[in-house]
């Protein structure tokens, strides 16, 4: 069981090492109403949750042979990032944000958020699959029981990593001019990485 454990960490974090920056730029959220914020955090980790439990459904299908949804169309949703990137540019020109205080704001809703993750993750199902292929059923519950603990962990330590004084002070000073570009940047890339632009 201590072998299972170690390949499910091992598995987990060389497959999810990138989502760690984006819920790092997810968590650097300022709001006003700290109702408000609590509220776009459990949104952030709901969603994470459900895009993730996506995947692993995908996966569990896939190594039972039901592979009627194919990986490189989860690359479509590369565009989600890519609509979210563009929109801050255009809403930094019309407003003027150069100039604000205010830092970028991405909004937050749990579809969003799942629908991110799975884009950032539609790759995983190519692993997961043939992976749970060869593990007992026994062994295939404990792997997803690990994910989903390491999950939370993830969750938790993007949002600490948002909060740690020099991250935080970079991104409000460059988050509005980069934060568009890192997002519009990881829209192409999943795109790429999916296969779906050559589809």
């Amino acid at each position: 069981m201590i072998f299972m454990l170690i390949t499910a960490i091992s598995l987990f974090i060389t497959t999810n090492l990138d989502d760690i920056f984006i819920l790092i730029l997810l968590f650097f959220q300022k709001d006003s109403e700290e109702k408000q914020s609590r509220n776009d955090l459990c949104k952030i980790v709901l969603g994470q949750y459900l895009g993730f439990g996506f995947i692993l459904g995908l996966s569990l299908l896939g190594s039972f042979g039901a592979t009627f949804i194919s990986i490189e169309w989860t690359g479509i949703l590369g565009l989600l990032p890519i609509y979210l990137g563009v929109r801050m540019l255009v809403r930094q020109k019309q407003v003027n944000l150069a100039d604000s205080d205010s830092v970028f704001k991405v909004k937050i809703s749990v579809i969003s958020i799942a629908a991110f993750t799975m884009a950032n993750g539609g790759d995983n199902i190519g692993i997961y699959m043939p992976c749970f292929l060869t593990l007992q059923p026994i062994q295939v519950i404990f792997t997803i029981v690990t994910f989903f603990v390491l999950l939370a962990i993830w969750c938790w330590l993007g949002y600490k990593l948002a909060q740690l004084n020099q991250i935080a002070k970079t991104l409000e000073k460059y988050g509005k001019k980069i934060v568009p570009f890192v997002f519009i940047g990881l829209g192409v890339y999943i795109l790429i990485k999916s296969n779906f632009l050559f589809f």
